[in-house]
């Protein structure tokens, strides 16, 4: 009789608390149901009539330098005012090991180099048009965390 109860309560909690766990790994600064391109699309229209660029964050909730970069984005004051000076931010969800990758197709027309880790920065005109190589002028990884070299990066591809 016990062994039945405690069948019956496992199996009714443990779906439940694989769900919330689930849920909290997917919170984060990454919308994991949003569409790349209508971000994208909707991006440019704000940077057009601005003069802005349009830095994109290719990266995911499950990456540590991706969120540990995105709080520098939030807390940092010279980084959050650099990017509001010149840039639309739009954060792109790669997902996880989804095949074919989730966003492949701006993965694609980036050029984002994926097999150096995430997260990926590329720099566009409001046009659309990458400005950077991601291969070569790209951060390394520990570089997300670095406030000096984010905010380096950010001034060297702000509009000038």
């Amino acid at each position: 009789m016990k062994t039945l109860l405690l069948t019956l309560i496992t199996s009714l909690f443990l779906p439940a608390a694989a769900a919330g766990a689930e849920a909290i790994v997917s919170a984060g600064p990454y919308d994991e149901t949003a569409v790349g391109e209508t971000q994208l699309t909707e991006a440019l229209a704000r940077a057009r009539p601005t003069g802005k660029r349009v830095l994109l964050v290719f990266g995911a909730n499950w990456c540590a330098d991706c969120r540990a970069m995105d709080a520098l984005f939030k807390s940092n004051v010279e980084i959050s005012a650099q990017l509001a000076a010149g840039f639309e931010l739009v954060k792109i969800d790669v997902g996880h090991d989804e095949v074919p990758r989730k966003n492949a197709a701006l993965i694609k027309r980036f050029g984002v180099a994926m097999e150096t880790g995430i997260p990926v920065l590329v720099v566009a005109d409001a046009q659309g048009k990458p400005l950077n190589d991601t291969k070569k002028e790209r951060l390394a990884d520990t570089d997300h965390r670095d406030p000096a070299k984010v905010l380096s990066f950010l001034k060297q591809w702000a509009k000038q």
